[in-house]
């Protein structure tokens, strides 16, 4: 076979090609069992892991369902037509809180009981202390950022180091250490949420299956905590400046009470003007106290129901369950890859040493 045969020009003569890789078919399968192995002692050395999900459904308020099935079909469209109605957080946002570092961060210091290790710890010290990177990831991530480091050493330049035990402010200061180590988290944590449905979708991985299923019902309850903290937040503040001032007016109230009955004992009968007088204006200073006292209370009552009508509501389609099958690595398909892509390689070599592509 000629070896300008195989492509002229532009065109590749198929026909040749196949007589070419069938007549080197033994080499190539080599290459092929040789990626295979190679495969094999990668799959059996990466660290085993176990998923576990669950599935909530968020109740929809009164706020957002007046817009009734005009909704629905701009939701079905990608559509929300009422992501900003009131400030309420919408199905679609959840995913986006459970990203955030503030979530991660709270998440990360939750405790939880591995059972290999017949321990109790957090997802922090966990993958601070005990869980330690595949050497082949680890090797990698090295060879990647050795450019970084090399160019570190050269201009001396130092990470800044954040003192994390600042005052508290809006600002959350994160060192690199825990950067890498909430990027991580993060990675293993997912939420989505179905736009048809609305359902809200939250899974977890890690290496044991019992800690996998119960971070994953933590990260339920976390997600709920926090957006009905985020969903009542104004009607929160609302509600607790009311109430300071219905305890402002509940004292006055009593106070004005207490005084006016305190002179009905002293002044059974008025006799004179100065009293009657004095009567009056203690009678209409409790009629006032207690008006706003009155007017409060009912606020305070109107804004106690509007809050718990607010208040987002789930409802567990599904429970997450400790996992019995592993959800990586995937082993057949690491080392179908690895023979596939050594036999690529090798048919590679066999064309460049021919001289295919000269």
């Amino acid at each position: 076979m000629k070896k300008d045969s195989l492509i002229l020009g532009k065109e590749v003569n198929i026909k040749d090609f196949l007589l070419f890789i069938w007549g080197n078919k033994f080499f190539l399968l080599r290459a092929g069992i040789a990626g295979g192995i190679l495969g094999i002692v990668i799959a059996f050395t990466m660290p085993v892991e176990y998923t576990a999900k669950c599935r909530l459904l968020p109740e929809t308020s009164e706020s957002q369902s007046q817009l009734g099935g005009l909704g629905s079909l701009a939701s079905i469209a990608g559509i929300s037509l009422d992501a900003g109605s009131d400030g309420a957080l919408t199905p679609y946002i959840y995913p986006e809180l459970a990203k955030s570092y503030s979530f991660i961060q709270e998440f990360s210091n939750i405790e939880t009981n591995y059972v290999k290790l017949d321990t109790t710890i957090s997802l922090y010290h966990y993958y601070s202390e005990f869980d330690s990177p595949f050497f082949l990831s680890a090797i990698v991530g090295y060879a990647v950022s050795l450019p970084y480091r090399m160019k570190e050493l050269i201009s001396k330049s130092e990470v800044t180091q954040i003192d994390t035990t600042i005052q508290k402010s809006e600002v959350l200061a994160i060192s690199k250490d825990d950067l890498e180590i909430y990027d991580l988290i993060k990675s293993k944590l997912n939420v989505s949420t179905d736009r048809q449905s609305g359902i809200i979708s939250i899974s977890f991985e890690t290496s044991d299956p019992f800690a996998c299923a119960d971070m994953t019902q933590k990260a339920a309850n976390l997600l709920r905590d926090k957006i009905k903290i985020y969903q009542t937040k104004r009607i929160s503040r609302n509600y607790q400046f009311l109430e300071g001032r219905w305890e402002e007016a509940r004292d006055n109230y009593i106070k004005k009470q207490t005084e006016l009955a305190e002179f009905n004992d002293r002044n059974k009968y008025l006799s004179s003007a100065k009293k009657q007088s004095e009567f009056q204006r203690l009678q209409f200073e409790y009629q006032l106290v207690f008006d706003i006292y009155k007017g409060l209370s009912n606020q305070l009552e109107q804004t106690r129901i509007k809050l718990a009508k607010e208040m987002p509501v789930f409802t567990v389609i599904e429970e997450p369950v400790v996992p019995v099958y592993k959800s990586k690595p995937k082993r057949t398909v690491i080392i179908a890859i690895f023979g596939f892509i050594s036999g690529l390689f090798a048919l590679g070599f066999l064309l460049i040493k021919k001289g295919y592509f000269s």
